[in-house]
Protein backbone atom coordinates (compact mmCIF):
# COMPACT_ATOMS: atom_id res chain seq x y z
CA UNK A 1 0.00 0.00 0.00
CA UNK A 2 1.41 3.50 -0.87
CA UNK A 3 0.27 6.92 -1.41
CA UNK A 4 -0.66 7.64 -5.24
CA UNK A 5 -1.65 10.90 -6.58
CA UNK A 6 -2.77 12.35 -3.09
CA UNK A 7 -4.52 8.60 -2.81
CA UNK A 8 -3.61 5.31 -0.74
CA UNK A 9 -3.63 2.30 -3.63
CA UNK A 10 -3.11 -1.05 -2.79
CA UNK A 11 -2.33 -4.04 -4.82
CA UNK A 12 -2.30 -7.87 -4.13
CA UNK A 13 1.32 -9.50 -4.78
CA UNK A 14 1.36 -13.55 -5.01
CA UNK A 15 4.84 -14.57 -5.26
CA UNK A 16 6.20 -18.38 -5.72
CA UNK A 17 6.86 -19.57 -2.69
CA UNK A 18 9.13 -22.27 -3.71
CA UNK A 19 11.74 -20.24 -6.32
CA UNK A 20 14.67 -18.38 -5.16
CA UNK A 21 13.91 -14.47 -4.64
CA UNK A 22 15.03 -12.26 -7.22
CA UNK A 23 13.69 -10.48 -9.87
CA UNK A 24 11.09 -12.57 -11.82
CA UNK A 25 8.86 -11.82 -14.43
CA UNK A 26 5.43 -9.85 -13.59
CA UNK A 27 2.19 -9.93 -14.78
CA UNK A 28 0.30 -7.22 -13.88
CA UNK A 29 -3.38 -8.12 -14.10
CA UNK A 30 -5.76 -5.03 -14.07
CA UNK A 31 -9.24 -6.93 -13.05
CA UNK A 32 -13.10 -5.50 -14.46
CA UNK A 33 -13.54 -3.05 -12.25
CA UNK A 34 -16.69 -4.17 -10.77
CA UNK A 35 -15.49 -7.31 -9.53
CA UNK A 36 -14.40 -8.49 -6.00
CA UNK A 37 -10.30 -9.23 -6.04
CA UNK A 38 -11.52 -12.43 -4.37
CA UNK A 39 -13.96 -13.36 -6.71
CA UNK A 40 -11.93 -12.27 -9.70
CA UNK A 41 -8.87 -14.51 -8.72
CA UNK A 42 -10.83 -17.41 -8.94
CA UNK A 43 -12.40 -16.45 -11.88
CA UNK A 44 -9.30 -15.72 -13.73
CA UNK A 45 -7.09 -18.36 -12.20
CA UNK A 46 -3.34 -17.96 -13.64
CA UNK A 47 -2.13 -18.90 -10.75
CA UNK A 48 -1.25 -22.35 -11.31
CA UNK A 49 0.84 -21.30 -14.63
CA UNK A 50 2.56 -18.73 -12.27
CA UNK A 51 3.79 -21.78 -10.04
CA UNK A 52 4.72 -23.28 -12.89
CA UNK A 53 6.09 -20.28 -14.52
CA UNK A 54 8.13 -18.44 -11.74
CA UNK A 55 5.84 -15.14 -12.64
CA UNK A 56 5.07 -12.99 -9.69
CA UNK A 57 0.83 -11.86 -10.33
CA UNK A 58 -0.27 -8.81 -9.13
CA UNK A 59 -3.35 -7.30 -8.90
CA UNK A 60 -3.36 -3.13 -8.38
CA UNK A 61 -6.78 -2.70 -7.23
CA UNK A 62 -8.97 0.06 -8.74
CA UNK A 63 -10.37 3.41 -6.41
CA UNK A 64 -14.59 3.70 -5.74
CA UNK A 65 -14.61 0.16 -7.69
CA UNK A 66 -13.50 1.80 -11.00
CA UNK A 67 -10.44 2.37 -13.25
CA UNK A 68 -10.23 6.20 -14.59
CA UNK A 69 -10.58 6.09 -18.15
CA UNK A 70 -10.75 7.88 -21.34
CA UNK A 71 -14.38 8.97 -19.83
CA UNK A 72 -13.35 9.90 -16.44
CA UNK A 73 -12.91 13.00 -14.80
CA UNK A 74 -9.09 11.64 -13.92
CA UNK A 75 -8.23 10.40 -16.96
CA UNK A 76 -4.74 9.52 -15.80
CA UNK A 77 -4.68 8.53 -12.44
CA UNK A 78 -4.63 4.68 -12.75
CA UNK A 79 -1.78 5.42 -15.50
CA UNK A 80 0.38 6.84 -12.89
CA UNK A 81 -0.37 4.38 -10.05
CA UNK A 82 0.24 1.28 -12.31
CA UNK A 83 3.68 3.06 -13.53
CA UNK A 84 4.52 3.49 -9.67
CA UNK A 85 3.79 0.06 -8.56
CA UNK A 86 5.66 -1.22 -11.25
CA UNK A 87 8.96 0.96 -9.98
CA UNK A 88 8.39 -0.27 -6.88
CA UNK A 89 8.01 -3.63 -7.89
CA UNK A 90 11.72 -3.35 -9.44
CA UNK A 91 13.13 -1.17 -7.03
CA UNK A 92 12.46 -3.71 -4.45
CA UNK A 93 14.28 -6.84 -6.26
CA UNK A 94 10.60 -8.49 -6.98
CA UNK A 95 10.76 -7.99 -10.64
CA UNK A 96 12.41 -7.99 -13.95
CA UNK A 97 12.10 -4.70 -15.41
CA UNK A 98 12.78 -6.62 -19.05
CA UNK A 99 9.58 -8.60 -18.41
CA UNK A 100 6.67 -6.95 -17.09
CA UNK A 101 3.44 -8.54 -18.25
CA UNK A 102 0.29 -6.27 -18.64
CA UNK A 103 -3.36 -8.08 -18.70
CA UNK A 104 -6.49 -5.98 -18.98
CA UNK A 105 -10.39 -7.05 -18.71
CA UNK A 106 -13.13 -5.00 -19.18
CA UNK A 107 -12.48 -1.42 -18.30
CA UNK A 108 -8.97 -2.99 -16.95
CA UNK A 109 -8.46 -3.90 -20.57
CA UNK A 110 -9.17 0.20 -21.82
CA UNK A 111 -6.54 0.77 -19.01
CA UNK A 112 -3.64 -1.73 -20.30
CA UNK A 113 -4.73 -0.68 -24.14
CA UNK A 114 -3.74 3.23 -22.70
CA UNK A 115 -0.84 2.42 -20.92
CA UNK A 116 0.45 0.27 -24.04
CA UNK A 117 -0.21 3.27 -26.36
CA UNK A 118 1.53 5.63 -24.20
CA UNK A 119 5.15 4.13 -24.42
CA UNK A 120 6.34 5.44 -20.92
CA UNK A 121 6.39 2.26 -19.45
CA UNK A 122 7.94 -0.74 -21.69
CA UNK A 123 5.95 -4.10 -21.68
CA UNK A 124 7.33 -7.58 -22.41
CA UNK A 125 3.77 -8.57 -23.71
CA UNK A 126 -0.32 -7.11 -23.70
CA UNK A 127 -3.32 -9.38 -23.08
CA UNK A 128 -6.45 -7.85 -23.68
CA UNK A 129 -10.06 -9.15 -23.04
CA UNK A 130 -13.59 -7.97 -23.61
CA UNK A 131 -12.19 -4.26 -24.50
CA UNK A 132 -10.64 -2.06 -26.95
CA UNK A 133 -9.01 1.49 -27.42
CA UNK A 134 -11.42 4.50 -26.76
CA UNK A 135 -12.07 5.92 -30.09
CA UNK A 136 -10.83 9.54 -28.93
CA UNK A 137 -7.25 8.05 -28.45
CA UNK A 138 -6.76 6.41 -31.69
CA UNK A 139 -4.48 9.54 -32.68
CA UNK A 140 -2.65 9.74 -29.79
CA UNK A 141 -1.58 5.54 -29.80
CA UNK A 142 1.73 6.40 -30.63
CA UNK A 143 3.88 3.24 -28.83
CA UNK A 144 7.48 4.00 -30.35
CA UNK A 145 8.34 0.92 -29.46
CA UNK A 146 6.58 -2.54 -30.95
CA UNK A 147 4.08 -4.25 -28.37
CA UNK A 148 3.38 -7.67 -28.86
CA UNK A 149 -0.53 -7.92 -27.95
CA UNK A 150 -3.07 -10.32 -27.69
CA UNK A 151 -6.79 -9.35 -28.06
CA UNK A 152 -9.76 -12.07 -26.79
CA UNK A 153 -13.17 -11.30 -28.38
CA UNK A 154 -16.33 -13.45 -28.40
CA UNK A 155 -18.48 -13.34 -31.27
CA UNK A 156 -21.02 -10.93 -30.66
CA UNK A 157 -19.57 -9.96 -27.45
CA UNK A 158 -18.86 -6.28 -28.07
CA UNK A 159 -15.76 -5.37 -25.63
CA UNK A 160 -16.93 -2.67 -22.79
CA UNK A 161 -15.85 0.29 -21.33
CA UNK A 162 -17.21 0.83 -17.97
CA UNK A 163 -18.50 4.78 -17.19
CA UNK A 164 -18.14 6.30 -13.97
CA UNK A 165 -22.11 6.52 -13.78
CA UNK A 166 -21.90 2.67 -13.80
CA UNK A 167 -23.51 2.13 -17.50
CA UNK A 168 -21.50 0.85 -20.72
CA UNK A 169 -21.00 1.58 -23.77
CA UNK A 170 -21.46 -1.67 -26.65
CA UNK A 171 -19.03 -1.70 -29.66
CA UNK A 172 -19.87 -0.10 -32.32
CA UNK A 173 -20.84 3.30 -30.56
CA UNK A 174 -18.25 6.30 -31.01
CA UNK A 175 -16.33 5.83 -27.98
CA UNK A 176 -14.56 2.31 -29.00
CA UNK A 177 -12.82 1.38 -31.46
CA UNK A 178 -13.55 -2.11 -33.57
CA UNK A 179 -10.95 -4.60 -32.63
CA UNK A 180 -9.58 -4.59 -35.78
CA UNK A 181 -8.94 -1.66 -35.63
CA UNK A 182 -7.14 -1.34 -32.54
CA UNK A 183 -5.38 -4.66 -33.69
CA UNK A 184 -3.90 -2.65 -36.51
CA UNK A 185 -2.52 0.46 -34.75
CA UNK A 186 -0.15 -1.47 -32.75
CA UNK A 187 0.39 -3.40 -35.93
CA UNK A 188 1.76 -0.64 -37.92
CA UNK A 189 4.17 0.16 -35.06
CA UNK A 190 5.12 -4.12 -35.44
CA UNK A 191 5.94 -3.80 -38.75
CA UNK A 192 3.38 -5.93 -39.90
CA UNK A 193 2.20 -6.92 -43.63
CA UNK A 194 -1.33 -6.42 -45.13
CA UNK A 195 -3.35 -9.45 -43.97
CA UNK A 196 -3.61 -11.86 -41.51
CA UNK A 197 -2.92 -15.67 -40.98
CA UNK A 198 -5.91 -17.59 -39.41
CA UNK A 199 -5.74 -21.37 -37.51
CA UNK A 200 -8.18 -23.21 -35.19
CA UNK A 201 -7.63 -23.05 -31.46
CA UNK A 202 -7.45 -26.52 -30.90
CA UNK A 203 -10.42 -28.40 -29.28
CA UNK A 204 -8.92 -29.64 -26.33
CA UNK A 205 -8.79 -25.94 -24.88
CA UNK A 206 -12.08 -25.02 -26.03
CA UNK A 207 -14.41 -26.95 -23.28
CA UNK A 208 -17.53 -27.07 -26.24
CA UNK A 209 -16.55 -23.84 -27.83
CA UNK A 210 -15.26 -22.97 -31.18
CA UNK A 211 -12.21 -20.05 -31.63
CA UNK A 212 -9.79 -18.95 -34.06
CA UNK A 213 -6.53 -16.84 -33.93
CA UNK A 214 -6.04 -14.27 -36.45
CA UNK A 215 -2.06 -13.15 -36.75
CA UNK A 216 -0.92 -10.64 -38.29
CA UNK A 217 1.75 -11.04 -41.54
CA UNK A 218 5.24 -10.41 -40.35
CA UNK A 219 5.12 -8.84 -37.58
CA UNK A 220 8.32 -8.02 -35.86
CA UNK A 221 6.49 -8.91 -32.32
CA UNK A 222 3.30 -11.08 -31.98
CA UNK A 223 -0.26 -9.24 -33.05
CA UNK A 224 -2.97 -11.35 -32.72
CA UNK A 225 -6.33 -11.77 -32.19
CA UNK A 226 -8.20 -14.78 -30.66
CA UNK A 227 -12.30 -14.68 -31.75
CA UNK A 228 -14.93 -17.13 -30.49
CA UNK A 229 -17.20 -17.88 -32.28
CA UNK A 230 -19.52 -20.29 -30.45
CA UNK A 231 -19.60 -21.73 -27.17
CA UNK A 232 -21.98 -18.88 -25.44
CA UNK A 233 -20.74 -16.23 -23.27
CA UNK A 234 -17.92 -17.78 -21.96
CA UNK A 235 -14.67 -17.52 -23.59
CA UNK A 236 -12.45 -20.89 -23.74
CA UNK A 237 -10.83 -21.67 -20.79
CA UNK A 238 -13.15 -19.16 -18.48
CA UNK A 239 -14.98 -20.65 -14.94
CA UNK A 240 -17.94 -19.90 -14.80
CA UNK A 241 -17.53 -17.21 -12.31
CA UNK A 242 -16.06 -14.94 -15.24
CA UNK A 243 -18.99 -14.25 -17.09
CA UNK A 244 -19.99 -10.63 -16.53
CA UNK A 245 -23.04 -8.83 -18.31
CA UNK A 246 -22.17 -8.18 -21.99
CA UNK A 247 -19.88 -10.49 -22.50
CA UNK A 248 -17.41 -12.80 -20.51
CA UNK A 249 -13.56 -11.87 -19.07
CA UNK A 250 -11.21 -14.19 -19.07
CA UNK A 251 -9.26 -17.29 -20.22
CA UNK A 252 -6.19 -17.52 -18.50
CA UNK A 253 -4.54 -20.76 -20.13
CA UNK A 254 -4.62 -18.10 -23.27
CA UNK A 255 -3.17 -15.44 -22.21
CA UNK A 256 -0.48 -17.86 -20.60
CA UNK A 257 0.86 -19.61 -23.11
CA UNK A 258 0.71 -16.09 -25.15
CA UNK A 259 2.77 -14.81 -22.17
CA UNK A 260 5.11 -17.94 -21.95
CA UNK A 261 6.00 -17.60 -25.60
CA UNK A 262 7.45 -14.36 -25.16
CA UNK A 263 9.67 -15.53 -21.71
CA UNK A 264 7.09 -14.68 -19.36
Amino acid sequence: MFSSGGSLRSAILIQPSRLKQGRRPAIIVLRAARKQASRFQRAFGPEDFARSSGAVLVYPEPLSAHWADAFGPEPNRDMHFVRELITKLVSHGIANPNKIFLAGIGGGGVLALRLACEGKQKFAGVAVLAASLPQSLESTCTAPNPVPLLMIQGAGEPPVAPLPSGDYLAHGAPALLPVEETLALFGRAAGCEAGATTTPVPAKEMHGARAYIDKLNQCVVPIEVIRVESGGHALPGAKPEAEMGGGAVGSAKLVSDFFRGLGG
